[in-house]
Order: structure tokens, then sequence, then C-alpha cells
């Protein structure tokens, strides 16, 4: 391990500080919508839709786990890549998933959750100037460590679902076109973050056919919500394709299984050389990981397959929990006031709003830092984004402020999961478009969600207000901003 991660250091070229923190800066200015969202749910009293973390409490046999673990002396360092007790029992699980057996000491790198996995993959990856393409909207750990190694992001837009549609699509022929020699990696996402996605099998069909012309490319598959799948789908993972099988780094979240986030316990499955350099990165990084969580997970992974809260397994329980989580919350945005496409997701943790009609319905002080002190700033703007004077403020973001600020619910504009600085998009593709609620909340949460929503009431006679209060305004040079 030591001479492997010697040569991944040799092997790269130097790279000055400056360059490294302007790249973790620029990806900064993404994260901080996440951060916002939370600190404005604060400050509002708001019920926070936006993070993507469950708000109910860990599992019980979970818990008991991590007690009896720390109370039998699994207290002190262990080994880099994975406590054995519990690279044995990922083996085991996933074996009988992969259709093969897979190696715990070889193919298995237990990580402190799916973002170091992430990094351990780049780092055993990429050169200075490799490309890494990634899909948007993005998770935006997904592009953080593949600049700081160097990397060059091709950042590849799904399709936006129409007005009648739920579907983010992809166009294989214009994504063909970003892969050249120097491409690396792509990053794949099942269900996908944040936009609820689950990849088809004549999608992975079309995208071996690509990636058997670039032999070079690796791809980073993100399976942190394998679990979550809603109306009948199945969850397909990139390594069961023998043609592909050896190019394939998935990535999975223990932390998200068991709903013990802030443990940061997720694990790698990668051919033996690939999972050697991501260990060397581990071993010089974090060194290990938390032992007595890998102890009570393994445990926790025994017990999840034993009938549960009269599901036959955990996993089902877990399936069929969010199941009724997205149903509730998709309802109750539906029957929600706004004039907005709720986009029914196929899995995961989110769902997504499509806000385009509810623009012109925003209070325009919104579309201000300052949006406090704005005159007149409650009035609806009552035109489109690009006719409002000056604005500080996406649409998704200015809804979000409205929402948290009004009616004390908070969600994530989606601007913040995309390449911002790319303004050459198609009419209709803009990245304002949507924000997104997250779904794992416990009831009260949701119950509460149904009221606030329930309350909001945008009149006609407001619409026809706004309209008239845009044309006065359209007859001034400028807005009046203070």
């Amino acid at each position: 391990i030591l001479i492997i991660f010697f040569f991944l250091m040799i092997r790269r070229p130097p790279r000055s500080t400056q360059s490294r923190s302007s790249a973790a800066s620029d990806v900064y200015k993404r994260q901080v919508h996440g951060e916002e969202a939370t600190q404005y749910a604060n400050q509002y009293q708001a019920i926070n839709f936006g993070q993507g973390f469950p708000d109910w409490d860990t599992p019980q046999f979970v818990q008991d786990a991590l007690t009896k673990a720390t109370n039998a002396g699994e207290n002190q360092y262990g080994r880099v890549a994975g406590h054995p007790l519990l690279i044995q029992e990922i083996a085991k699980f996933y074996s009988k998933i992969y259709d093969r057996q897979i190696d715990p000491m070889k193919e298995i790198v237990v990580t402190n959750g799916a973002t170091q996995a992430l990094a351990n993959a780049y780092c055993a990856l990429i050169n200075e100037g490799d490309e890494v393409i990634v899909f948007e909207p993005f998770f935006a750990f997904w592009i953080t460590s593949a600049k700081f190694y160097g990397a060059k992001i091709r950042y590849f837009p799904f399709t936006q679902p129409s007005e009648s549609s739920n579907t983010w699509s992809i166009d294989f022929e214009a994504l063909e076109k970003l892969f050249n020699e120097r491409t690396k990696a792509i990053v794949l996402c099942t269900p996908q973050n944040p936009t609820g996605k689950v990849a088809i099998h004549e999608e992975y069909q079309k995208l071996i056919q690509i990636l058997q012309k670039y032999p070079k490319v690796f791809v980073l598959s993100d399976e942190v919500y394998e679990f979550m799948l809603f109306d009948g789908r199945k969850h397909l993972t990139l390594a069961t394709y023998p043609e592909i099988r050896d190019r394939v780094i998935s990535i999975h979240s223990l932390g998200k299984t068991f709903s013990c986030t802030g443990w940061r316990v997720g694990f790698t499955i990668a051919n033996p050389t690939v999972s050697a350099g991501m260990m060397a990165s581990q071993n010089w990084n974090t060194f290990l990981i938390n032992r007595p969580a890998s102890v009570a997970i393994k445990d926790a992974m025994i017990q999840a397959e034993q009938p549960y809260e009269n599901f036959p397994n955990y996993y089902e329980f877990i399936g069929d929990l969010f199941i009724k989580r997205k149903n509730e919350v998709v309802e109750i945005l539906q029957k929600a006031p706004f004039n907005w496409h709720v986009l029914v997701p196929e899995g995961g943790f989110f769902a997504c709003c499509d806000i385009r009609k509810c623009i012109k319905d925003i209070p325009r002080k919104y579309f201000y830092r300052d949006y406090e002190h704005i005159q007149d700033g409650d009035q609806p703007i009552s035109c489109s984004f690009k006719e409002v004077q000056n604005p500080e403020h996406l649409p998704d973001y200015a809804f979000f402020l409205w929402l948290t600020v009004e009616y004390k619910v908070t969600c994530i504009p989606m601007n913040s999961f995309h390449d911002t600085s790319n303004t050459d998009r198609p009419e209709g593709q803009e990245v304002y478009n949507f924000v997104r609620f997250a779904l794992c909340k416990r009831q009260e949460s949701i119950d509460l969600l149904r009221q606030r929503l329930s309350l909001i009431h945008i009149s006609e006679p407001t619409r026809l207000l706004s309209i008239s209060y845009a044309v006065f305004c359209l007859k001034k040079k400028k807005h009046q901003v203070i």
C-alpha cells in the first residue's frame, strides 16, 4: 500500500495552494445555499425540508449495536480499509446482488461516508488535466474532490421534464461528444440526487456502448439511495454488467440505509488494483474510520435481514417507509396553491417542483439581498425573470426565500446543483426552474408541511393587481431599490 501511495504522489505534478483553495472556494459558493437553507429555517422558525437527512431517530436495534460494540472493547485503531467483520458482512450481502463472489480484503474499502469514498476514488484515478463528466443537476461533492486533484469538470445536463412529464432524460448522442482521450471518469447516481431519477437497463446499455469506445474511462457509481425505490422500480448497479464491471467503482452509504448519517460509514466495491489505490489514499488522509460504528453496522446488517416491524426484513421496511413519505409529500405539494409542476420521483430522498409558472407570483423584494427594505417589494413581479430590473437572486432562490420567510417552509433552490457560470442554455432549460424538497422527514414534520401549505392563498384579485403594478413599473426606467 505504501508503494502504491508514493507512486500516486510522484506521478502527480505539484499544484499550488492557491489553485486548491480557489477550486474549494468555487464549489463552496454552490454549497452555501444548502447551509443558508438551514440558517433561514432556524431564523424564521420554518420546517426544514431542504437538507436531506432524516429527522427521525436511528432504529433502536442499530443504537443497541453501537452500545454493544463499545462495551465489547471495539474502541481503538483498526484496519485502514475497514474492520474485517464489517467487510466480510458487506461481501456476503453484496455477493448475492452482484451474482459473484466479492473478495472482502481486496475489493472493499470502508470509508468515512460516501464523501470520502469519492475523494479516495479521485485520488486513485485523477492526474492533472484529466476530465470528469458529471450530470446536471449534480450533488456538489461529486465535483469537489475532482477539482482538488486537478480534474476538469465536463458538465452534462439532463433534459428537463416537460410540463406533462416527470422524466429527466439523457441525450446519449450529445453525451458521447464529451468523451475524448482526456476523459478519466464519469459520475453516475441512481437513484439520483437531486432529481430522483432511477437508471434503467436501456440507459446502461447505451452508456456501455460509449464506454467500450473509451476503455480507460472509469465509472463512479453513487448508489447511496439504493433501498429507496418507488412505484415498483428496481435498483440496477452497473457493476453487474460483465463487460464494464472492472471499470466501475460502486459507492454505498450504510449511514443512509440505517438512518445514522452522523456515523459516517460508507464503502466502495471496485477491482483490486483501484481498491489498493483508494486504500493508500485513505491511509494517508483520514487513516481509518470509526471502529465501534463499523462493528455496530456489521451487527445491524445481520439483524436487518430478520423480520422487522411486520416486514420480512428491515430493508423492505425502510423502502416502504420512503414510499409512504413520497406519496404523502407529493400529494401535499400537488394540493398547494402554487402553479407549479410537482415531479413524482422514481426513488431517493427528494422530490422536485418545476416553478416556472410560479415566478411571476414571487414578491419583487425577494429578488434582492436587502429584501426587507425594498420599496413596494410585496408586489409580485408579474413578468418573466428576464424583465426584472437588476435582480440579485435567481428565481428559485427568490422562491425559496418567499416560502421560508412568509410561509415557514424551507426547500432548496436547485441552481446550486448546476454550473451557474454556463448561461448559454436552451430556452426552457434554465438552471433556476426547480426547487427540491426532502422526503426523509417524520410524520410530525409532514403534518406541519400540510398545515402550512394549506394556509397559503394566492388570490386572482392579487394577481390582477400585480399585473397593473407591473405595467406601472414598466413605465419607469428602473425599479427603485433602497
